[in-house]
């Protein structure tokens, strides 16, 4: 290491996901890097003196592992289950927007994994346009519902430009009949992309349909549903989550299709029965049977 590199940028974190004392113990244990290039930095690390630093070194392992065996009960495993380590400087350069994202989202895909759900954090959409490619393999028939986040991402035209899957777009429809039809076959696909209208920092994944089709495909059919959810659609809890589909994302996409419908009119959910209401199908998916799944949440605004 270079003698101006900072103690600090080598800082490891270690989380206890599981201890027997509490919950979310967060330790912050020097590095034998660090150690090394803390050392140099201050001037104290001179030619000579390796077995010195090779002995500061080795305590600092027997003190990591004496550390989280207390707590564990185990010896440390550095790449083990429930023991994680990230660097800091990361976070260190990190915005408190970004900060806050990343951790929220830490938090989402950790209860999305007691739902058998894989999760993914993508901060930039960029990240999740190639993170949801990587999720579909070559030769797989694939289609999405009716979402923005889907469009505006991108997504659509990155598959197509794979030239290695079966797209089904819905949008080349040209008549009601052709859609229809593409909605039928929708079922019978190696993958189907959405979004959600909300999703609870516990997990669950709540979407409201006027069809019916899209709510219908993530229940059941496709091999796989893959989520595309952006941070702005975490609510606190389910009634939280449930209150955003009704009062954000309905409103917003009955002006979207232009319907007539009261929320349409002021913006504001009237719990309506109107022929036109979008909002005849309430879904929440608590738990993925077989890990049919995957959710990639991403650091940005997207959707309604």
């Amino acid at each position: 290491m270079k003698k101006g590199d900072c103690l600090l940028d080598n800082l490891l974190h270690v989380e206890l996901a599981d201890f027997a004392v509490g919950r979310n113990l967060g330790l912050y244990l020097v590095g034998a890097e660090a150690l090394l290039g803390g050392i140099g930095a201050l001037g104290l690390l001179v030619d000579g003196e390796i077995d010195a630093v090779g002995v500061l070194v080795a305590l600092a392992k027997t003190l990591t592992q004496i550390i989280v065996r207390k707590n564990t009960g185990k010896l440390a495993d550095y790449r083990g289950k429930g023991v994680y380590l990230q660097t800091k400087t990361n976070e260190m350069n990190m915005k408190p927007q970004e900060m806050r994202n990343e951790r929220l989202a830490k938090t989402v895909i950790k209860n999305l994994q007691r739902r058998h759900m894989e999760g993914f954090y993508c901060a930039t959409a960029e990240e999740a346009v190639r993170k949801v490619s990587e999720l579909i393999e070559d030769g797989s028939s694939v289609t999405w519902g009716g979402t923005m986040t889907v469009r505006d991402l991108g997504i659509p035209d990155a598959l197509r430009e794979r030239g290695t899957l079966e797209v089904l777009d819905r949008d080349l429809a040209t008549t009601a009949e052709e859609k229809l039809e593409m909605y039928r076959r929708a079922f019978a696909t190696d993958v189907y992309l959405t979004s959600a209208n909300a999703i609870s920092e516990d997990g669950v994944i709540v979407n409201i349909d006027g069809n019916g089709n899209r709510v219908a495909a993530i229940t059941w059919g496709p091999k796989r549903v893959i989520f595309v959810i952006g941070l702005n659609k975490v609510a606190q809890t389910v009634e939280t989550a449930l209150a955003r589909a009704r009062s954000t994302a309905s409103p917003i996409n009955a002006a979207r299709f232009d319907i007539k419908t009261p929320c349409q009119v002021d913006g504001v959910c009237h719990n309506c029965n109107s022929p036109e209401s979008i909002c005849n199908f309430v879904h929440f998916l608590r738990n993925s049977p077989q890990g049919r799944h995957k959710v990639v949440l991403v650091g940005e605004s997207l959707g309604y």
